[in-house]
């Protein structure tokens, strides 16, 4: 998490137990015990931060980290917002029922109870400096190395019976994410390739396979396509954005002088070209075309990339100043 702020131009410092243990990486990291008094360096560093985070682990009391720093935390002019690692662990048990975030925290086990105390301290220093906060109650984590798909791809495996159990779990690292334009692609891909409605959400794992977000080891690699619940008006969206990005679906800008004869010459240029028009409009208008013309605009069918940037060279080796509203990029 530290990597990805620094990245995005924040300065970002932590704090830990004993620094000499810590890897070497450019983050600046505090030493911070319950045993000892925060440095004055980490107490500067309270002071100039907007935004504090803390994933330290509940003792009785509550949160030992906020304990040590509160009086630092209180006076900081710089505080905008807190944030507080938390755990599943305040639901109590629901012998196999499901949790979600309408759930009553209504833990009875000492974690749950200590996890539930060191939530309600930091909303009380949030409360009291009158700034947002964010409690994060998450499931198990694991480290590196340890996915249970990264298993069964190396045969390590295994196979645990035990009757209406799931896993909820994750690790920031296999976390990647795709833009909704790599979703419309991937749904326009099911489509004509496969012949098989995706819903987007269904589309993203063959989306980050398909833009290079996850790079599958070792191969092959199965990506899951699930759901066709799409509003019709989005799909309709997606195709003709989707058309109109691969070169196949063209609209076009063109003045041209208003006589006669002068849109046939003009449809001359695209018929040699063997592109279908769709549609074709008149605009005698326009404020941008002069009074002895008229804006033409042309929607096209074209075979790809290719062929439609050949027909725009066509129209302009014939002294047209077209300009495209929808088409492939000219590079």
């Amino acid at each position: 998490m530290a990597r990805h702020l620094q990245a995005l131009g924040a300065h970002v410092a932590g704090t830990v137990r004993d620094p000499a243990s810590a890897p070497r990486d450019g983050l600046r990291r505090h030493p911070l015990g319950a045993d000892a008094t925060p440095s004055p360096a980490l107490l500067d560093e309270i002071a100039q931060a907007e935004a504090v985070l803390c994933s330290v682990p509940p003792d009785a009391d509550g949160d030992p980290a906020l304990r040590l720093l509160l009086p630092a935390l209180r006076a900081s002019p710089a505080l905008r917002w807190v944030g507080y690692l938390s755990s599943t662990s305040v639901y109590a048990d629901r012998a196999g029922g499901w949790v979600d975030e309408r759930s009553a925290a209504d833990a009875t086990e000492a974690a749950g109870v200590q996890r539930l105390r060191a939530e309600a301290q930091w909303r009380a220093l949030a409360g009291e400096r009158g700034i947002a906060s964010a409690v994060f109650r998450l499931p198990g984590l694991y480290g590196p190395g340890r996915n249970a798909l990264l298993q069964l791809a190396q045969g390590r495996a295994r196979h645990v019976v035990r009757p209406g159990l799931l896993f909820n779990r994750l690790h920031v690292d296999d976390l990647v994410t795709v833009s909704d334009e790599e979703i419309a692609s991937t749904i326009l891909l099911c489509l004509e390739r496969g012949k098989i409605l995706v819903e987007g959400a269904g589309a993203v794992a063959l989306a980050a396979l398909l833009h290079g977000r996850v790079k599958p080891e070792p191969a092959p690699a199965v990506a899951i396509l699930s759901g066709g619940n799409i509003d019709i008006n989005l799909l309709t969206r997606i195709l003709g954005k989707g058309l109109a990005k691969a070169g196949r679906y063209l609209q076009l800008e063109v003045p041209v002088v208003d006589r006669p004869g002068a849109l046939k010459a003009l449809l001359a240029v695209v018929a040699e070209e063997q592109a279908n028009v769709v549609s074709v409009s008149h605009d005698r208008l326009d404020p941008r075309v002069p009074v002895d013309r008229v804006e033409v605009y042309l929607t096209l069918e074209t075979r790809d990339a290719t062929h439609a940037r050949r027909l725009l060279q066509a129209l302009r080796r014939q002294g047209y100043a077209v300009r495209r509203r929808a088409g492939p990029a000219e590079d």
